[in-house]
């Protein structure tokens, strides 16, 4: 599906419009084949709980951009960029943190009303944001002054104050060769902070060399990595280093840091990975040298990796951009194995690679893992006339595109950022309503350049809906006799399922044979009555319960007929509440009964008397229905009755034998009575609790004997 979203530009009130293109309808008539399967919204429609209609348009200044973001433990998001004037000649851009809500509102408790934005030098650019476990929150990227430009990082405490504990009152800057800016930041697992990014250690050009930094906890190069805590090392074969810019970090498990970016051959520009090891020397384990050069066909004259993710599994993922000659740049994608080859059960053709056509230009900028494997990546589309938008292409965990969606914001818009929320929503920040004013400015003479943020949600994921279907609530069956249960779950189309069903204790696997419908079969080899319920989980491991069937508790009622019979006989004290009819009434209520199957029956006779003579009350049972002992110590059984010689009334009497193995040493007894026709409770000594429940109320006289 392609999804056009417009967010007009105006004063005040933004408003939103959408409109959806003829793949939409091909999506319609495929779901209509699928009718009788229930379906939710798809992850790629903006979801309209967030912001305003599923986006969050700022302006904090002429010029605002979104440049990363990440989602916090409790959901908030965290947005950087930068913020500022942005003129021909002139830029003045300050480095901007934003926090907003899960429901896109800014958090308050945050900087100034949501947004801090920080002045480093002349002119500061955020490139990227990452958070520490606790809390603080670290924002790296460049800042410009006097004809060149440093690596710099600043550290927020949780509510958006510079932390002073970091560098100089919360901001490090550091010279590394003539130009430097940082395009990416990790945290170590020890708190030390790894950056990436390019450097010109030229006095002649402006070329860039690819650069790792890191940061102490303090802020302060970590001088046990690479050279005095930079590293930019040669690999084995070159004269001089090939990458020119790292674009990306992933930080393994085992300390390794894998990065993607550009390298330069000759003329050529191309889509590169390295892995360092620790200690910021290149890991020669991958691919021989610790450096991986990409081309997506004969054509491709440039490429650049854009960003970088790990997969649980150790492999990697990576995308970016590839230029054809005399032809326009195509999105990337392409999947590492662990030890820097391809992988080649990634992608149709079996090469590891993927090469987007789907949209004209389209330009991916981030990517991003869903808990499920698939993989996101945003970036913009430049269309005819010069038009671009935002978007989100989703693929399969294999390579396969699956959807896709554009948003437009005014004119020109660029996905920069995207992220996963817990519950498999897709957040994506960037800018949009980018414009040039062709007129100079009357205040300063020059051309200005305009920008805003935009962050936007997709998905409307919700944990699957999931009800039970069969057998009914109460449904009896003999041990050992195999019970089919089915259910329905109500989730995106587009999810898979597990499922797992509870026989209280027992757990058992769900068979999904078909979207929308779970099953299983078991047999009980022990009497007994068993609270049913069923568990799904979606691929974005949300998961949803169902414990009723038709609104009545899920039991079935597992017999032996050859398990044993009970009775007994005695009084127990009436609690306030038990007669619904008088709940004030307590005292003495009288019991006695005895149950049993008689040979090749399938339902169980005796008799069961029970008065409260307190309320007037006197029930005598007609019929039963079924008879569960279980463990030797508890009978359970259900039948109907009348009360003072009139109406039909079911009830359900459970003992306690104290004598017998697990008893307690105590008899115990509960009978509950309702009304047959419109169950309406009439008594229980033990109010409120679920029928399968143990009873509570021990006997003031008399005993209940279970033989067996």
């Amino acid at each position: 599906m392609t999804q056009q979203t417009r967010f007009a530009r105006c004063t005040g009130v933004r408003r939103l419009v959408s409109r959806y293109s003829v793949l939409l309808v091909a999506l319609i008539l495929s779901v209509s084949l699928l009718s009788s399967v229930p379906v939710a919204a798809l992850d790629s429609e903006l979801d309209p709980s967030f912001g305003g209609g599923g986006g969050v348009i700022a302006d904090h200044n002429e010029f605002d951009q979104i440049t990363d973001i990440l989602i916090q433990p409790d959901g908030k998001i965290v947005a950087t960029g930068h913020s500022g004037i942005f003129a021909t000649d002139a830029e003045r851009l300050d480095m901007m943190v934003a926090r907003y809500n899960v429901d896109g509102s800014p958090d308050f408790t945050f900087g100034n009303n949501g947004v801090i934005t920080t002045d480093v030098l002349f002119d500061a650019r955020a490139m990227a944001v990452a958070l520490q476990e606790d809390g603080k929150i670290v924002v790296a990227g460049s800042g410009a002054a006097s004809f060149s430009s440093r690596f710099a990082v600043v550290r927020y405490n949780a509510d958006g104050s510079l932390d002073t504990s970091f560098g100089f009152g919360g901001i490090v800057t550091e010279r590394i060769g003539r130009l430097s800016r940082i395009m990416d930041v990790a945290i170590q697992s020890d708190g030390y902070i790894v950056v990436a990014g390019e450097a010109n250690f030229s006095s002649r050009d402006t070329s860039s060399t690819a650069t790792l930094a890191r940061f102490e906890p303090s802020g302060f190069l970590d001088f046990t990595f690479g050279v005095g805590g930079v590293s930019h090392p040669v690999p084995a074969g070159f004269t001089t280093s090939p990458m020119a810019t790292h674009n990306s970090i992933a930080l393994q498990p085992d300390q390794k840091i894998a990065v993607a970016g550009v390298c330069r051959l000759n003329t050529r520009l191309e889509f590169c990975l390295s892995r360092y090891n620790s200690d910021g020397s290149l890991d020669n384990t991958f691919d021989g040298d610790g450096l991986v050069l990409t081309s997506f066909n004969s054509f491709s004259s440039d490429g650049v990796a854009k960003d970088l993710s790990l997969q649980l599994d150790g492999k990697l993922v990576a995308v970016g951009q590839s230029v054809e000659a005399f032809s326009s740049p195509v999105s990337v994608l392409a999947r590492f194995n662990p030890d820097g080859s391809l992988d080649n059960s990634f992608g149709s053709n079996g090469d590891g690679k993927v090469i987007i056509f789907e949209v004209a230009q389209l330009r991916a900028e981030s990517l991003a893992l869903k808990p499920n494997g698939r993989i996101v990546v945003a970036g913009g589309a430049v269309f005819f006339g010069g038009r671009s938008e935002m978007t989100v292409t989703y693929f399969s965990p294999d390579g396969v595109i699956q959807d896709l969606a554009t948003t437009s914001v005014g004119e020109h818009a660029v996905a920069t950022a995207v992220a996963v929320q817990p519950d498999g929503r897709i957040v994506v920040g960037g800018y949009g309503n980018f414009f040039t004013d062709p007129a100079p400015n009357p205040s300063d003479g020059l051309q200005h350049t305009f920008s805003d943020s935009v962050l936007l949600r997709y998905g409307t994921n919700n944990p699957p809906i999931v009800s039970i279907t069969s057998p009914a609530s109460g449904s009896i069956f003999a041990v050992n006799t195999p019970v089919d249960f089915t259910g329905m779950i109500v989730d995106n189309p587009e999810d898979t399922h597990t499922a797992e069903w509870f026989f209280d204790s027992i757990i058992q696997p769900g068979i999904v044979p078909v979207p929308g419908f779970v099953s299983t079969t078991h047999t009980f080899t022990e009497p007994g009555l068993y609270k049913v319920s069923l568990k799904v989980t979606d691929d974005d491991l949300l998961t949803g319960t169902a414990t009723t069937v038709d609104g009545l508790e899920a039991l079935v009622v597992i017999y032996d007929p050859s398990g044993g019979w009970v009775a007994g006989g005695g009084w127990i004290d009436s609690p306030a509440g038990a007669y619904a009819v008088m709940p004030e009434s307590t005292g003495k209520a009288n019991f006695g009964f005895v149950s049993k199957y008689q040979n090749g029956a399938s339902a169980p006779t005796g008799n069961v008397e029970f008065q409260f003579n307190a309320a007037g009350l006197k029930f005598q049972s007609k019929s039963f229905q079924w008879l569960v002992i279980s463990g030797g110590r508890k009978a359970q059984y259900k039948g109907v009755g009348t009360i003072n010689g009139l109406g039909d009334y079911q009830f359900m009497l459970t003992a306690i034998d104290g004598d017998q193995p697990g008893g307690g040493g105590q008899d115990k007894f509960r009978i509950k009575i309702w009304r047959d026709d419109d169950f309406l409770l009439i008594y229980d000594n033990q109010l409120n609790a679920p029928d399968g429940d143990d009873p509570t109320t021990v006997l003031g006289g008399g005993s209940i004997v279970i033989h067996q």
